[in-house]
């Protein structure tokens, strides 16, 4: 990363991290298996630290607005957001899928809900184990659905200082592979603190 206020992450930071993900998301595959009657599996293969601009590069196509979006502010000892993306074509297929309609179909309201209440069950999942293990509290914001990586003035996601945890997700229903990304958006401060946090745990290992 570049600049001198930003923080980098060491491997084995983002191993901790990648293990509460993965934890994170395997709870949300059974309470979206369970829920939908389908079954939906979730994996966690990468996860990396990348600056804003980085994340922008990412997603090549997010100023033609081709992405679906699922954002949930959460506020608390550390405030961010976390974010569940897909390309606009993989969220269609996963609302043909979720809802059972045809390839076809709109992308209408109805797959717009489906889509954020699965964001909504993720990304919980995922806050939740992280809140659990590092013994600190979140309080959360109703998710919003996006089409585009737009900046929010309450969350100021465009500063430069902040750091994005990117991990690419897969998500498997009915024999058909998803690609997706969940992405977590901490201010400085709030990587400092969680940084802390997690060499503490590191250093009783």
């Amino acid at each position: 990363m570049t600049g001198d206020n930003n923080l980098k992450l060491n491997d084995d930071h983002l191993d901790f991290l990648k293990e509460l993900f993965t934890i994170g998301a395997g709870k949300s595959s059974e309470i979206l298996s369970e829920m939908l009657g389908t079954h939906i599996q979730l994996s966690i293969p990468l996860i990396q630290q990348l600056t804003v601009h980085e994340v922008s590069d990412h997603f090549s196509d997010l100023k033609d607005n081709q992405i679906s979006l699922v954002d949930l502010q959460f506020k608390g000892e550390i405030n961010g957001d976390s974010m569940l993306i897909f390309p606009q074509k993989s969220a269609r297929l996963l609302g043909n899928i979720l809802l059972e309609q045809d390839e076809d179909e709109d992308f209408d309201s109805a797959k717009i809900g489906v889509l954020t209440e699965v964001g909504n069950i993720v990304l919980n999942s995922i806050m939740g184990t992280i809140s659990n293990f590092m013994k600190i509290r979140f309080d959360y914001l109703i998710p919003v659905y996006q089409n585009q990586f737009k900046q929010d003035p309450s969350s100021d996601r465009d500063d430069p200082n902040n750091m994005i945890l990117l991990a690419n997700t897969h998500f498997t229903a009915e024999d058909i592979s998803i690609e997706g990304d969940i992405a977590l958006l901490f201010s400085l401060k709030s990587v400092e603190y969680l940084t802390s946090l997690m060499d503490s745990h590191l250093n009783e290992l």
